[in-house]
């Protein structure tokens, strides 16, 4: 965890209610990023090493070093969008009223807002270097809490004391197992994820995530994985466990605010659900745990949006109009034909399907269905091992897995480590 800043003044907070102490200070910097207020202000940091500020803030400056105004942009309280977003002007939907580092010197945010400030970088894909987020509260944060959800501005905060890593599995390591503290990399910084579509993809900071959907199901699979393993004690795996939990306290924050990647084509959309899934059950927090129960699982998250068991209008639709002429790549008319009725398959479009059947591409672009499977494979296991198949919801796309390990499906953006996991640890037999 970043060390407090020497500052020059320190505010003394009551510790009766187990509240952190308070630094005064007229700026704070994570991650390359330095938020400057105009006066001192108590700022803390949240267990995951995050910065709060007392407020109402006045933040003068916010470090930017592009000369263009429409780039190193932030946004306060970010909702997810199929359209719009404050970052970089090189991505479509770019609004400049959206970009709150266009109100500096004078931008005054009020508690209960997330500012979410970001540094461009070169690349056309993804335009951004770096992300980091600055909370700004009505009160400093009990001891041990961790960082509400950036998006939206419901801000609930949940406490690290009421984790439960007793539940984990305790397993032997695997060949290919990664080291904890390479993992503990991938969930050091916020996945700014509340861009959605193929935009999203561009506007994921490249040192903070994957900004492919393929690669953040890998890595979210890495994640929970590394915590099964009893190569490491509780306490030393303890800030990967965090990090890992933050992320989903941030993706449900995106999901209740409206957030969907089940429509999403080829493999965009994948990774977000299982984080979630281990925030609510290690925190015993009942609406996290029911995330797929309380949303539409097919709609919301991809895994469960491309795989259903097979139904003959399903089948049937692979003859459809949309899938007869066109690139070969897409449209596979009959695909499913000598699939027993029933079967747990793979639809890249299949969430669109279910109201607009005429319109969606089945199953369509092959690679698609083997970097799914390869990338979510760990997942699936992950829940099979959690014993989280009632929470999970959509038992087709954990059968998918399965009858894709049994085939030896080809694929791309797997982990050796989640591969040799499952090989271990579901020992199915194979065809």
């Amino acid at each position: 965890m970043p060390s407090l800043l020497p500052f020059a003044s320190v505010l003394c907070v009551s510790l009766c209610c187990g509240v952190l102490p308070a630094v005064a200070a007229t700026s704070v910097s994570q991650f390359g990023i330095t938020w400057t207020f105009s006066a001192d202000r108590p700022v803390g940091q949240f267990v995951n090493g995050d910065w709060w500020v007392l407020g109402p803030v006045t933040v003068t400056s916010i470090t930017r070093p592009a000369t263009q105004a429409d780039r190193d942009g932030s946004m306060l309280n970010p909702m997810p969008s199929m359209a719009d977003h404050g970052y970089d002007g090189r991505v479509a939907g770019y609004k400049a009223e959206l970009n709150a580092a266009l109100h500096l010197p004078s931008l005054v945010i009020p508690p209960g807002v997330s500012l979410v400030s970001t540094i461009s970088g070169p690349k056309p894909r993804p335009v951004l270097d770096v992300g980091a987020v600055l909370t700004v509260v009505a009160a400093p944060p009990p001891s041990g809490s961790f960082r509400p959800p950036y998006a939206g501005t419901d801000k609930p905060l949940h406490s690290a004391s009421k984790l439960r890593a007793e539940l984990l599995p305790a397993l032997a390591p695997v060949p290919k197992t990664p080291s904890l503290a390479s993992v503990e990399g991938i969930f050091e910084k916020p996945w700014i994820d509340h861009r959605l579509e193929w935009q999203g993809d561009h506007l994921h900071p490249q040192q903070n995530m994957c900004n492919y959907g393929g690669g953040m199901a890998r890595d979210t699979s890495i994640g929970i994985l590394r915590l099964m393993l009893n190569d490491h004690t509780p306490a030393e795996k303890r800030t990967l466990l965090i990090r890992y939990v933050q992320l989903g306290i941030d993706n449900y924050g995106l999901v209740t605010n409206g957030a969907s990647w089940g429509h999403i084509g080829g493999t965009l959309g994948v990774g977000r659900k299982m984080p979630i899934l281990v925030a609510g059950v290690l925190l015993d927090d009942a609406p996290m745990q029911r995330v797929a129960v309380d949303f539409d699982t097919v709609s919301t998250f991809l895994e469960d949006g491309q795989t259903f068991h097979l139904t003959p209008e399903a089948r049937d639709a692979t003859r459809l109009p949309v899938n007869r002429p066109g690139s070969k790549e897409y449209w596979h008319p009959g695909w499913f034909d000598e699939v027993p009725l029933g079967t747990p398959v793979w639809g890249e479009r299949y969430a669109g399907f279910r109201t607009k059947p005429a319109t969606s591409a089945m199953p369509g672009k092959i690679a698609y269905l083997g970097i799914t499977y390869h990338s979510t494979m760990g997942t699936a296991l992950a829940v099979r091992l959690m014993k989280l198949e009632a929470l999970w919801n959509h038992d087709a796309f954990l059968e998918w897995v399965d009858v894709c390990w049994q085939a030896r499906q080809p694929g791309t953006w797997g982990s050796p480590f989640a591969e040799n996991m499952f090989a271990a640890y579901r020992r199915l037999p194979e065809h």
